[in-house]
């Protein structure tokens, strides 16, 4: 009898472990899963722009003219955004749904003039474009793996693409979006902070290599400021 109740009380105590163990586990997977925005409107975002590539006349044999990139006035400038709304992140999450509602959704406002680091104003800056390279990284927290099984690490090698992509590695997160053809493409790619969803460095490339007039050009935006 004392046998079957130590049976008993062990039996009992291996089924409270493996409860224990799954709500446990339930609970770890929950608030992988939750995820929420730590950033608030109203907050500004200062970065430093830098801007390298290159413009060419002629086709790739015979270059007759060779020039500064697109957008080469950019270069060691400055530029504010500020965070202007923020969209309820979707309750069923998945890639599809996070694309639309959270990453192509404008967040932020640029704030002009952008400037020189002699405090010169940039005449006529791509507004939409800086702004909306900002906003497209600007992420909410917690859930990090999750959002992450949503899109490839890289896009599989093919003569076109057309994809987000995002990276979750190291205490970083990386999210973006390629597109390419054979001979032209564009994308962007953000190193955003795991603790409050900012992006670190945002980066915008794109290319064409046909025709009589190609280029290539890559604006990188690093975080100075917050």
């Amino acid at each position: 009898m004392i046998q079957l109740s130590r049976k008993m009380l062990v039996s009992g105590i291996v089924v409270a472990i493996v409860i224990s163990a799954a709500a446990l586990a339930a609970l770890q997977y929950s608030n992988a899963l939750t995820v929420e925005w730590y950033v608030e409107p109203g907050t500004t975002l200062t970065y430093l722009i830098q801007v390298s590539g290159f413009t060419s006349l002629g086709d790739p044999l015979n270059i007759t003219s060779r020039g500064p990139p697109p957008f080469c006035d950019l270069n060691n400038s400055q530029m504010t955004v500020e965070v202007t709304w923020l969209p309820e992140v979707p309750s069923g999450l998945d890639g599809a749904s996070f694309s639309e509602s959270v990453i192509e959704t404008t967040k932020t406002t640029l704030v002009s003039p952008v400037i020189y680091e002699n405090g010169t104003e940039v005449i006529d800056p791509p507004h939409d474009l800086l702004n909306s390279l900002v906003s497209h990284c600007l992420l909410p927290i917690g859930g990090w793996s999750h959002i992450d099984s949503f899109y490839p690490d890289e896009p599989d090698f093919e003569f076109a693409c057309n994809t987000y992509i995002s990276k979750f590695e190291a205490g970083e997160f990386l999210v973006g979006h390629r597109y390419y053809n054979i001979d032209a493409g564009n994308g962007w790619v953000g190193t955003v902070a795991l603790e409050t969803g900012i992006p670190l460095t945002a980066e915008i490339w794109a290319c064409q290599y046909y025709g009589n007039e190609w280029f290539s050009y890559h604006i990188v935006l690093t975080l100075t400021q917050t």
